[in-house]
């Protein structure tokens, strides 16, 4: 672990000079230095940042709880705040997420998507987000996604995926989306109506007919 925040500590420092400044760099562990953790952001050649993280940890029925995510927003940086400011709230509130926690992810990625658009119906905005989520109960992993975000596991010096790219060019979810209406087109690279690359979404009101809101959540005993 030592290793891994030297080195992240090092990027941090050393990157931003090289082509885009990073917003924030952090690094972290727990108490017990057990696991260690960090982030950093830059909006790139973007006008403005629409990317949020969040990261957290609690303890619940005598169980560490660790949960990190990533929301990568389009459109606007609303859909991604309200993702980082709500999600994880809803998951540890959930009544089931010790004793069924993958059903409470995917209870909690479907409410606040909800609350999300019932809130947002009358003010037209066109924000949308990725989200992918790892939460850590005890030793056992789950990883959630929507949309085109990534997570893998380093094992035996080999990158691992645990989260799969939701595409509009893969056959089952252009079926998916062509079957309630929408449109999948070539424009540079495959499209849902012309404009998004992803086949999967959260809290886009102009999508929200096109697209599967629901999480793909891989489980994985550490």
């Amino acid at each position: 672990m030592v290793f891994v925040v030297s080195l992240l500590s090092v990027i941090c420092t050393i990157v931003p000079t090289l082509v885009f400044s990073f917003k924030r760099c952090l690094v972290m562990c727990g108490e017990d230095g057990s696991l260690c953790c960090g982030y950093s952001s830059f909006r790139g050649r973007r006008a403005s940042m629409e990317d949020f993280y969040d990261m957290k940890s609690s303890k619940m029925d005598a169980k560490q709880i660790n949960l990190f995510g990533v929301f990568d927003g389009h459109g606007g940086s609303c859909a991604a705040e309200y993702l980082k400011e709500h999600l994880f709230e809803n998951l540890l509130k959930h009544p089931a997420f010790i004793s069924d926690t993958k059903t409470s992810i995917s209870e909690s990625y479907t409410k606040t998507d909800s609350d999300f658009l019932d809130a947002e119906t009358n003010i037209h905005r066109e924000d949308g987000s990725t989200a992918l989520t790892a939460i850590l109960v005890g030793n056992h992993l789950y990883v959630a996604n929507v949309g085109d975000s990534r997570a893998v596991i380093l094992k035996a010096g080999k990158a691992i995926a645990l989260s799969d790219d939701h595409k509009p060019d893969k056959s089952d979810e252009r079926e998916r989306i062509e079957n309630v209406g929408g449109v999948v087109t070539f424009s540079g690279t495959w499209r849902v109506g012309g404009v998004l690359a992803m086949s999967r979404l959260l809290h886009s009101l102009r999508f929200s007919v096109n697209h599967c809101q629901d999480a793909v959540i891989t489980p994985l005993h550490l």
